[in-house]
């Protein structure tokens, strides 16, 4: 995928990231799910929101019960 330039990264090249199809990136997106912002009439996506919005929807490790947490 090529470095995001001012205006962010397209909702294809989001989709590419996180291999899912580019429609459910803007539906996410338009659910504020997804964190992006408009230019015109164009939704972006910064790369450091998309990556911090990974992190968070990684699921935890409970150690006390030895299982997933999902």
């Amino acid at each position: 995928m090529r470095e995001s330039g001012p205006e962010g990264l397209t909702a294809q090249e989001v989709a590419e990231w996180l291999r899912v199809r580019p429609s459910t990136v803007l539906d996410l997106a338009r659910r504020a799910v997804l964190p992006s912002f408009k230019v015109g009439k164009h939704r972006r996506f910064l790369r450091s929101d998309i990556a911090s919005w990974l992190d968070e929807q990684r699921p935890t490790l409970d150690l006390r019960v030895g299982r997933r947490d999902w």
